[in-house]
């Protein structure tokens, strides 16, 4: 999706978001699957995008995920730079779940294929359709992300 100029502001947006059926955003995410991704680059990105939505909607949102080809961090956010992940979790584990052929690190995949697959486990963990167990169910929970998602009516947006 490209760039998005405001006033004083220019992000990129998510590309996933989950929403409520109020319309409000829940988690932002950012999947990145190729080398040339900077990852400091697209938290600065994401970040700017949540502090715009802060700022000129007045829409807190309280998460937001970076996927990359080995980990997805999971960061709580209310303000500022992105910074420690309260998860970090394996890419491979999850996107497995979804496609068996998907098992290694390092394997390449589209970004947008990708987009797909961690749509597919957001979905998973909302309403689990597929999966009673599916994968870090148990570690979103301790964190109470699980509990914000399932709130959330479970919309996933492209």
């Amino acid at each position: 999706m490209p760039e998005q100029e405001t006033e004083t502001f220019t992000y990129f947006p998510p590309d996933l978001t989950v929403q409520g059926a109020d319309g409000t955003i829940v988690l932002a995410v950012k999947v990145r699957t190729r080398l040339i991704h900077k990852e400091a680059e697209v938290l600065e990105q994401l970040a700017s995008y949540l502090q715009f939505m802060k700022e000129k909607h007045n829409k807190n949102i309280p998460y937001a995920m970076f996927v990359d080809r080995q980990k997805i961090n999971i960061y709580s956010w209310s303000e500022g730079p992105l910074s420690a992940p309260l998860l970090t979790l394996e890419t491979s584990v999850v996107l497995g779940e979804y496609d068996p052929e998907y098992k290694q690190t390092d394997q390449q995949i589209s970004e947008y294929y990708a987009e797909t697959l961690i749509e597919a486990w957001l979905k998973d963990l909302i309403d689990e359709w597929q999966s009673e167990n599916p994968p870090y169910k148990v570690e979103l929970k301790e964190q109470g992300i699980l509990k914000r998602l399932k709130q959330s009516v479970g919309s996933v947006i492209l």
